[in-house]
């Protein structure tokens, strides 16, 4: 087998048979409860801006914000834990593992993104609301 075919194996392997889809798909969803669980607490808040006039634009902003402090809070932790696991690994394999910058910029985009879809999520309960059903 030559290193190019090697290398073509081993990136239809990672990419089909490995676990990383469930992952961002259960991180979207942790992101979801818990975005919904706070749009539920605060759904009196979010019905008197609506009431006072504020547009759908606006509520939906601070529950996008949340999403991307979610997803801020959520990428710092794993940076770091990434980065402590590839530095582990490299000293265990003898290996020239290296977290790059662009990996790690790719990483903080998906995260945005699976963030601000959990966020757009939660969001249905907000659009729909009628202050005066709140009240």
């Amino acid at each position: 087998m030559t290193k190019a075919e090697f290398a073509d194996r081993e990136k239809a392997y990672w990419n089909s048979a490995t676990p990383i889809g469930y992952v961002f798909a259960f991180g979207a969803i942790i992101v979801y409860q818990i975005l919904f669980a706070d749009v539920s607490e605060h759904l009196r808040e979010y019905a008197t801006l609506r009431a006072i006039g504020y547009r759908n634009r606006f509520v939906s902003g601070i529950v996008l914000q949340q999403a991307a402090i979610l997803a801020v809070l959520g990428y710092l932790p794993g940076l770091a834990a990434a980065w402590g696991l590839y530095h582990s690994a490299a000293a265990a394999t003898r290996l020239p593992l290296h977290l790059t910058l662009g990996r790690g910029v790719l990483v903080l985009i998906l995260t945005l993104a699976m963030c601000a879809l959990s966020g757009f999520l939660a969001l249905r309960k907000v659009r729909r609301l009628d202050p005066a059903e709140v009240f």
